[in-house]
């Protein structure tokens, strides 16, 4: 614990704690959460009980986007490299 205190001090930082039960608390995954919700329903059935057939899809997509506020995909930021796509 004294190492994540330690690394976060460093790097400069800051943690918040939200609550399981209290999503409102946490923008930015209710935001993705929202974003998920409007891609999947673009594909799903007028049921929406086939979007797990979706989701990888979507997912890649998601992830190979760039996104406003950085101008970069998530994909690139974590493996550093750009994805390697079935069009490649």
């Amino acid at each position: 614990n004294s190492v994540v205190h330690a690394f976060n001090n460093v790097f400069g930082i800051t943690t918040a704690r939200t609550a399981a039960y209290h999503p409102q608390t946490d923008g930015i995954t209710e935001r993705f959460n929202r974003t998920l919700l409007d891609m999947l329903s673009a594909y799903t059935n007028e049921r929406s009980n086939d979007w797990d057939v979706y989701l990888p899809a979507v997912l890649m997509a998601y992830r190979s986007s760039p996104h406003a506020s950085t101008d970069v995909a998530p994909f690139e930021l974590h493996f550093g490299r750009l994805p390697r796509l079935p069009l490649d």
